[in-house]
């Protein structure tokens, strides 16, 4: 039984660093391009679109930095107001330069749809209420719809001044996410278009029947719809997007399970994708890799623990067995405990290439890392923050499984 958990194990490291490697090597292809973007010829007309339940807080500040937003045509500014219960209506209704429905609540998707059938733009910009976009957006996007065949273009999003360790630890990941997602532009699989900011052509958007109401996690479907009518979703890396994100671990476990749940439910509708040559990459790698790095990381926690609590047995074994007079160091092999053998060596290669792509990550998008400014939140990124996500999917498959889920 031993030998075979070794064997699993062993496999499921390789698998890891394998994946690892194909990012890199995808890395090296992409290295050049990764922060250049489609400088506009023309410029459409464009509808930005905000949906607003709840966030009296932060939606007022959230319109001045769209206000600010640079393009040499004048938008338009639509907030829906997806029936809010604190005086969200009441600020909207001050503010001038902007057009503001009301609807029964039923969802950011919902929301959307209602946004999309009052929107006159070629162009549709989804914002969050709770996102600030640079003056840039705009500028250092349009210019990937020059080609016909993009329907989505999305960007660099930040965490809003990231102040507790939470916080902190989101805002890694989601340096990670600008860096993952760029390089899979090369096989034509960028999976999500970030709810906080991203671009759709209307006419698209249209023809493929919007935004998925019953999805936990619209936009990630609707980039695998794009994808499936054939069309490209491209990246603008030089953007640069702050978004709120959970300030509590409570918080941060209910979204990670609106994820999760809608990830399956994304994976479940479009499983026929599933190494389907038609759609390439995306179909091909990306799908395998979402549903593989789900039951691994499941498999891999379990694995973890129970070779860990193994040893630990063994040593207290040993050290019981000396206590009482008896010596088993012929019987257990006490020195094979403490020698690296082959699951320590690819662990530490593959803490060190985590390292290395996290270092990548902020080198190419040009922020400047002090690892030992830094060190203590990476390495608890790197061991318990990495180490949550198992445990999120399992809570989050059982809440799936017995349909125990809403927003």
């Amino acid at each position: 039984m031993m030998y075979l958990l070794d064997w699993i194990f062993l496999f499921l490291i390789i698998s890891s660093i394998f994946f690892m490697i194909f990012f890199f090597n995808l890395f090296y292809i992409s290295r050049k391009n990764i922060v250049s973007y489609s400088k506009p010829k023309s410029f459409p007309s464009v509808s930005i679109l905000i949906p607003v339940y709840n966030k009296e807080k932060c939606i007022k500040k959230t319109i001045e930095y769209v206000k600010k937003l640079k393009y040499p045509k004048k938008f338009e500014i639509i907030v829906i107001n997806d029936g809010s219960t604190d005086n969200s209506l009441e600020i909207l209704k001050k503010i001038k330069g902007i057009k503001v429905f009301s609807k029964k609540n039923g969802g950011k998707a919902d929301a959307l749809n209602y946004g999309l059938k009052k929107a006159k733009g070629e162009i549709i910009v989804t914002i969050d209420a709770d996102t600030y976009p640079s003056k840039d957006a705009l500028l250092k996007s349009i210019g990937f719809f020059e080609d016909k065949d993009v329907a989505a273009v999305t960007v660099s999003i930040f965490v809003d001044r990231p102040k507790n360790i939470i916080e902190k630890l989101q805002s890694i990941e989601y340096i990670l996410y600008i860096l993952s997602r760029k390089i899979l532009e090369n096989l034509n699989a960028i999976y999500v278009t970030p709810g906080p900011f991203a671009l759709y052509r209307k006419k698209v958007l249209k023809e493929i029947g919007g935004f998925d109401k019953n999805n936990m996690t619209e936009d990630i479907e609707i980039a695998w719809r794009i994808l499936r009518h054939g069309y490209k979703i491209k990246m603008s890396v030089p953007i640069k997007i702050l978004t709120s994100v959970p300030e509590t671990f409570k918080q941060w476990w209910h979204q990670r399970i609106r994820w999760n749940i809608g990830g399956m439910q994304t994976t479940i509708k479009h499983i026929d994708m599933l190494f389907n040559t038609k759609y390439s990459g995306f179909g091909c790698f990306v799908i395998p890799l979402f549903i593989s790095a789900y039951f691994f990381t499941i498999l891999g926690l379990i694995l973890t623990v129970y070779l860990i609590l193994t040893r630990l047995y063994d040593i207290l074994i040993i050290f019981s067995s000396s206590f009482y007079g008896v010596n088993l160091l012929n019987i257990l092999n006490f020195d094979s405990l403490l020698l690296p053998n082959i699951f320590i060596i690819l662990s530490i290669f593959s803490i060190f290439s985590s390292f290395l792509w996290i270092w990548l990550s902020f080198h190419k998008i040009n922020l400047k890392i002090k690892i030992k400014d830094n060190f203590f939140i990476l390495i608890i990124f790197l061991t318990i923050y990495i180490f949550l996500t198992p445990l999120n999917y399992i809570h989050s498959t059982i809440k799936f499984l017995t349909k125990s889920y809403s927003w």
